[in-house]
């Protein structure tokens, strides 16, 4: 439920952006195994300063069963999830929800 009204708050009041970005991910799941790919997805980012030892981020499928998730994400951590993903390589060719653990 959360992600629909979440998803239904940006088609309504971000224009043409829902559009744009569902556009970019079906192009770019559709080039298959030409290239190595991830396409994330990012829920409402914060700024705060955080400690280096905070910051854990969920890479999970949205509705995780888990309730993984969650509706927000630290800029930090998504600065070191992108950093880590380029060398394990975990999400290549799938299309994770990043979120704060």
């Amino acid at each position: 439920m959360k992600w629909f009204l979440a998803t239904s708050y940006v088609k309504v009041f971000g224009g043409d952006s829902y559009a744009e970005i569902t556009g970019i991910a079906a192009e770019t799941v559709a080039l298959g195994k030409t290239i190595d790919w991830t396409v994330f997805r990012v829920p409402v980012l914060s700024g705060e300063v955080l400690d280096e030892n905070q910051g854990e981020v969920n890479a999970v499928h949205i509705g995780d069963s888990k309730g993984r998730d969650a509706l927000h994400l630290e800029r930090t951590g998504l600065a070191r999830w992108i950093l880590t993903e380029l060398d394990e390589m975990k999400w290549i060719g799938r299309c994770p929800l990043l979120a704060n653990a």
